[in-house]
């Protein structure tokens, strides 16, 4: 699992922030705490993960192997 993580962690670095700002309508800040917050965190975290995944699988992963060793 931490391999599989770590290899989709720069997608998960470069989508959250779009991610997040998508889900908290519009608003590049967070300012209304409890519940709203923290629903906001994990659709934005597993949107993230899911999204990462996808481009790993189908964008990176095919430009990974034209790389030469």
């Amino acid at each position: 699992m931490t391999i599989w993580i770590g290899r989709r962690s720069y997608g998960i670095y470069l989508w959250h922030a779009p991610l997040l700002w998508l889900f908290d309508d519009g608003q590049p800040s967070l300012r209304e705490p409890g519940i709203r917050l923290g629903s906001t965190l994990l659709v934005t975290l597993g949107a993230s993960v899911g999204v990462a995944a996808f481009s790993y699988k189908h964008i990176e992963s095919p430009f990974l192997r034209l790389k030469p060793r």
